[in-house]
Order: structure tokens, then C-alpha cells, then sequence
């Protein structure tokens, strides 16, 4: 049942009249809202006059100007037939809107009232109160008229039409955040500024150095950049405000600041220096902002008086800014000159990758990115490798993995290491394998059970939970996978990512130089590893399984090698090659014995395909056909190598539209069956839901 809210009833009758005669008349009545609800149903004191058939009044909801006037379009709107308007007797007349609509609370809003076959025959009066002394007692809003089709507005503030909002306390929503998708490349940082939309931060545009390696972390809303000899802050929480003076007591961390005459308070988080002209950023926690010129004062954790007077307005964020320790000083400790990994853990800030000492790792004061100082009796001090129990890895460090809060892995060139626990509070670090180690800082990846993937010395490896010893997944299904792909980290970039869609690890391999990219696609619900081939243009440069808050914008992104961000579509039959498509050609092959007896040979006589699609329905219900061939061979590797280096098949053919297709008379013979089907015409693909054949065993294999 729906609830009444916003309404003004009026004080005493008798009302004054307001008479709508023209299709152009249009009446409305602004009002603030109380609570956020759901407005489902508006109530107007109406009437019309004896014999008068009035048509469809139409009653709708805007927006107002800063005039308090309607705008816009109608944020809902419902109708009101003339049937149920009395002739002889104001009453009030209910509107169910077309759809509910949420209203905000203390926002002000507009009722409107029209009727397209009104004229001076057929006329409707919507009562308004003056309270009868030319005042009005509704503080909520005023009476607004147009007689031009709502084109323009007059308001009356001395009576109000007397209206009735009806409805359900809107569910608040459990979004309590924005995720947001960052992208860096060309030397720029892009951001989602709005739902599907990317907008550049042109302050970092070439503070940045993308053909160095480049890593980046989110942590306290803002996104860490380790770029070498760049590192960085993209600042997406901070407001930022500025002095030609900081004064002799700059603040601290924490330290919160009030603007002397717009009360404005902020949460200092980071400044850039302890002297002289400064920018300080912070937490605003106000509505209020800071102005140009007024003194700001605050008192430190020393009970300080800070004061100092601001040079320009606040800035807003998102801010670009070095990543230095607190306010660049010496005494909050120093960030490596060069890095090029960073993690999160434990809510330090970790990096690693410091050319001269590439076996060293370093980390931020917990909760506290800009302090990396150590001190001996603080468990949440910046720690090192080189001054806490937990030491140095004794390896190049070339990827950061942390687990939660529990453990931390350092993938390193030739092994692999487990930080157990916190470094400052008894931590330490053992070696899960000397025998492999990682390729690089994209050549890894977690599923979601936590398991983790890398390419290594010999191929693809599990660490099953991630603090299991590595178990190389790959060898017995591609034994030569790193002699094939002769790899050279100068050369190649590996790039491991989980599909979470298709329940997979997709592990490329794309040339730098060129973009040429080939991979495989490891399925973890059947254990297989399957070949696939990007275009040049989509060669992967890295990948990132993006959860977004907008359903539809959930997807396994892949940086490419044409600076475009592309992901899998589903729907899509070619690949997108920038200004073209390119036809993408796919294909599946199965080798199988003929016969149970792997000593005796066997006739396929007839095979039977029913493809996707068509009377049997199914997942591909757009499949289109494909080409088939067939081979025979005397053991599984020759059909194999027949299927993969286009040996003359024994039989070929096409197969087009779906359902079950004729028998393919084959009368192939031999020990086993390579079959491979394929398509590689563009805007088409294929699936097959069943294949099932007769055999005929022989004689046996000679």
C-alpha cells in the first residue's frame, strides 16, 4: 500500500480556482521532498464543469531550474481520463504514474497538469489555497503557470495547488563505492571518468615512460605507478589545496585542517614539502571548500599550532603527482630511486625491481604509503630486505604476488619464494622451488580458488592455494612448448590471465617488435590445452578480467599491440582489426582410435555430424557450416601431425546449416582417425553437437 508523503492539503476552504481552458494552459506545483521514496501515485483537488467532457489529463513530475521553474523533460508522468473528474464536486482525483519514480530527499521537484483537448467549452479547475489574505502557507514550493505549452514560466508565491504524493520508501542501495578502469599506454594514463567512458589525465601525459616496464596498484583510492625511475600517484580521493607558505609547523600526517572563513575541514594525507611553498592533499570532510586567501589552521600530533594562508581555490580531484616519502623529507625514510613492481600487502605498499640491487624488496609503514623509514620498535614500520629477520630472496625479483593478508610470493628468475606473516612482526621467507622460477611481472595469475598460474623455466606451472610447490601442468600435453616458442624476455612478452567466463587460463606469447601473438588456452574443466592465434593488430601486451559495477561491462580486457583496449564479444564472427574486420578462422581436430583392439585395423564406414543449431537447439543456435576432412594412420601421432601439417586427407567435404547432416560415406580405413572441421569465411562460425559413425573391424595392423 502505498504511503503518503509530500502534500499540501490546505489550510481552510473556500480555495481559489485556477481554470485550465487551452491545450497550452499548463499549472504546476513545486515542492521539496522530506525522505527519498518511491512517488508512484500524485493526488490533485480538481474538478471540471457541468457537461464538459475534458478528455485525457495528463499529470507528470520535473525537474526545476534554478528558478524553481519546471525543466526539461517529465522525469515520469501518468493520465487521468474524463470519467473520473466530477462535474459538480472538487474531490480528490488519483494519478497512478506510468512508472514510479525515486525522488532524492530535500530536492525540489514540480507537479504539471495539461489536458491536449481542453478549449473554453471543456475546462478543468485544480483549487489553490491563498489562505485567503493574498498569503500562502505551504514553504515547500509555489504555484507555477505557462501559457505556451510549458515553454515558459510564471510563478505565483502567493497561493499553492493543493497536490498529494504517494508511495514506497525507496530500498537505499548497497552501492556504497565506484570501481573504476584505469588503462596506461603511449605514454598516458586514462581513467573511467563515467560508466563505459575513458577519459585522459593529461598531467601524467609523458611523466611516464611506457617503454620501460611499468607496473600499478590500487591502495587507499588512488593508483601506485612503479615505472623505473617514474614513480607516481593518480590521486582519485584527495582534494588539493595550495600555500606560498606552509609556515614553520607544516602538518602531519592525519593532522586536520580548517579554513578560516569557509569552515571547510580536510584529513591531511600527503604534503609535498615541510617548507616554504607547499601543496598539501586531504580528505575534505566538509560540504564546504577551502577559498583563495583564507588562514588555515590546525594543531599536529605535537599539539603544533599550524597556520598558514592559501593561494588559490581547492582543486578537485583526480590529482597527478610525484610519489615521494611524506613531504619529500628524509626523516619519513626514501622510496627506491627505481622500481618497476609494485603489490599491495598487508596494506604496505611493496616494491621491487631496483636495477642495481634486483634482489631487494622494500615496503611502505602499514596504512601509510609515504613513510618508509624504519623503526625497530614499531610493527607497522617500513621494513626491507636488509634490515629484518626476514632478509633478502638471494634472487631477481621479477614478480610481486601477494595472497591476502597471509602470504606473499616473490617469483624470482630461477626460483620462488614464500613470504609467511608480516616481515616486522616475525615473518619470514622460505623457498617454495630452485628449480624454476618466473618469466616476468605479466606472466602469471590467480584463479578464483586462489590457485596460482605461471609460465616457468619449462612450461606452465599450478601452485595449488599458492603456497604449494609448483607443478608443471604442461608437459606431458606440450612437452616442447618452451623449445617452440624459444622465448627471449628482450624479444617476448608472456602474458597469464584467468577467464573467469570460460573457466580458463589464457597464456600468449606476442613478438614486441611486431605484435605476433600465439597462444593457448587452458581449460581448468577439462584439463586441455588449446590453441589459439591473435591478428598482429590484437597482439597482447597485457590483460585484466575487469568485475565492473555495470553488468554488461564485465569482460577479460587485453591491451594490444594497436594501443586499442579489446575484449572477447560472444556475438561477434571476426576479429576487430581496427578500421576492418578480419575473418577469424577456427577449427577443432580429434584423434581416436577405430577400434578397441589397438592391434587391428578398422573401416569407418559411414560418420553422421549433427551440427548446432537448427530442430536439436543448443548454444550456437546462429551456427553456420563448416569444411570437414578425415585421415587415417597406424599410430595417434602420425593422424596428429597429418591433422596439424595439411597432409592430404583421405576425405573432405562441407557441411552446411544445422541439424543432423547426411551420413558421410567415408570407408576410411586404418588404426586411428584424425577429423578436423574448420571455417574461416568471415561473419560465420560453427559448432557441432554430436558426431557418431559405423566401424567395421579388419585385419590386422601390418
Amino acid at each position: 500500500m502505498a504511503t503518503l508523503y509530500d502534500n499540501y492539503s490546505g489550510t481552510a476552504e473556500p480555495y481559489n480556482a485556477l481554470t485550465l481552458d487551452n491545450a497550452n494552459d499548463w499549472a504546476g506545483q513545486s515542492f521539496t521532498t522530506t525522505v527519498p521514496f518511491s512517488l508512484s501515485r500524485i493526488d490533485i483537488w480538481i474538478r471540471k464543469l457541468s457537461g464538459d467532457n475534458v478528455g485525457t489529463i495528463i499529470v507528470a513530475l520535473y525537474a526545476v531550474d534554478g528558478s524553481g521553474h519546471p525543466t526539461g523533460v517529465a522525469l515520469a508522468s501518468g493520465t487521468i481520463d474524463d470519467s473520473a473528474i466530477s462535474d459538480s464536486t472538487y474531490a480528490w482525483i488519483p494519478c497512478t504514474l506510468s512508472s514510479a519514480y525515486n525522488v532524492s530527499a530535500s530536492t525540489k521537484y514540480a507537479i504539471v497538469v495539461h489536458g491536449t483537448a481542453l478549449d473554453a467549452s471543456n475546462v478543468i479547475i485544480w483549487s489553490y489555497d491563498d489562505n485567503g489574505s493574498g498569503a500562502s502557507d505551504f514553504a515547500g514550493g509555489d504555484l507555477e503557470w505557462s501559457t505556451n505549452g510549458g515553454s515558459s514560466w510564471s510563478t505565483t508565491t502567493t497561493g499553492d495547488l493543493l497536490f498529494r504524493c504517494y508511495g514506497n520508501i525507496a530500498p537505499s542501495s548497497d552501492k556504497t563505492y565506484s570501481r573504476a578502469l584505469i588503462a596506461i599506454g603511449n605514454h598516458e594514463f586514462w581513467y573511467e571518468s563515467s560508466t563505459s567512458t575513458l577519459t585522459e589525465l593529461t598531467a601524467a601525459n609523458a611523466d611516464i615512460n611506457t617503454v620501460n616496464p611499468l607496473t600499478a596498484v590500487e591502495a587507499y583510492q588512488k593508483v601506485f605507478i612503479a615505472n623505473k625511475t617514474n614513480l607516481k600517484v593518480a590521486d582519485f580521493l584527495n582534494t588539493k589545496i595550495a600555500t606560498a607558505d606552509v609556515g614553520a609547523n607544516p602538518p602531519d600526517f592525519g593532522t586536520v585542517l580548517t579554513g578560516g572563513s569557509s569552515g571547510a575541514e580536510m584529513i591531511v594525507d600527503y604534503i609535498t614539502t615541510l617548507s616554504s611553498a607547499c601543496t598539501i592533499y586531504g580528505k575534505r570532510i566538509t560540504t564546504a571548500t577551502f577559498s583563495s586567501g583564507e588562514t588555515v589552521t590546525g594543531t599536529d600530533d605535537d599539539d603544533n599550532a599550524i597556520s598558514f594562508a592559501t593561494s588559490a581555490v581547492e582543486t578537485a580531484p583526480p590529482h597527478w603527482y610525484d610519489w615521494t616519502a611524506f613531504g619529500g623529507d628524509s626523516s619519513f625514510g626514501a622510496l627506491p630511486a627505481s622500481a618497476y613492481l609494485v603489490a599491495l600487502y598487508r596494506g604496505r605498499l611493496v616494491l621491487a625491481g631496483h636495477p642495481d640491487y634486483p634482489n631487494m624488496w622494500y615496503m611502505s609503514k602499514i596504512a601509510n604509503p609515504w613513510k618508509w623509514i624504519y623503526e625497530e620498535d614499531d610493527r607497522l614500520t617500513a621494513v626491507s630486505g636488509n634490515n629484518v629477520k626476514a632478509g633478502e630472496v638471494g634472487d631477481i625479483i621479477r614478480a610481486l604476488i601477494p595472497f591476502g593478508d597471509d602470504y606473499f610470493i616473490f617469483g624470482c628468475a630461477s626460483s620462488i619464494h614464500l613470504l609467511d606473516g608480516d616481515p616486522a612482526d616475525n615473518g619470514s621467507i622460505d623457498k617454495l622451488s630452485g628449480t624454476t622460477g618466473i618469466y616476468s611481472w605479466t606472466a602469471w595469475c590467480k584463479d578464483a580458488e586462489e590457485n596460482l598460474y605461471f609460465f616457468g623455466r619449462d612450461g606452465v606451472y599450478k601452485m595449488t592455494g599458492g603456497r604449494s610447490k609448483p607443478v608443471n601442468i604442461s608437459r606431458t600435453a606440450l612437452p616442447k612448448l618452451v623449445l617452440d616458442w624459444a622465448l627471449d624476455p628482450s624479444l617476448h612478452r608472456v602474458v597469464l590471465t584467468y577467464d573467469a567466463k570460460r573457466q580458463g587460463i589464457l597464456i600468449t606469447k606476442t613478438t614486441l617488435s611486431d605484435g605476433t601473438c600465439v597462444g593457448y588456452f587452458y581449460s581448468l574443466e577439462t584439463e586441455g590445452f588449446y590453441p589459439v592465434t591473435f591478428q598482429t593488430q590484437n597482439g597482447i601486451f597485457c590483460a585484466y578480467d575487469y568485475n565492473s559495477d555495470t553488468p554488461t561491462d564485465r569482460a577479460l580486457l587485453f591491451g594490444c599491440n594497436d594501443g586499442y583496449l579489446r575484449s572477447f564479444l560472444d556475438t561477434a564472427k571476426d576479429d576487430d582489426t581496427g578500421a576492418s574486420d578480419t575473418a577469424i578462422n577456427s577449427y577443432f581436430g580429434m584423434v581416436e582410435p577405430i577400434t578397441e583392439d589397438f592391434d587391428r585395423e578398422g573401416v569407418l564406414t559411414s560418420l553422421t555430424v549433427e551440427m548446432a543449431g537448427g530442430a536439436s537447439g543448443g548454444d550456437f543456435s546462429d551456427s553456420d557450416g563448416c569444411s570437414y576432412e578425415y585421415h587415417s594412420a597406424d599410430d595417434s601421432e602420425t593422424a596428429l601431425e597429418d591433422l596439424k601439417d595439411g597432409a592430404t586427407a583421405w576425405g573432405s567435404g562441407t557441411l552446411s546449416g544445422t541439424g543432423r547432416k547426411s551420413r558421410i560415406r567415408s570407408r576410411i580405413r586404418g588404426a586411428w582417425l584424425g577429423l578436423k572441421f574448420y571455417n574461416s569465411t568471415a561473419s560465420e562460425t560453427f559448432g557441432i553437437n554430436k558426431l557418431f559413425g559405423i566401424i567395421k573391424q579388419v585385419g590386422r595392423i601390418k
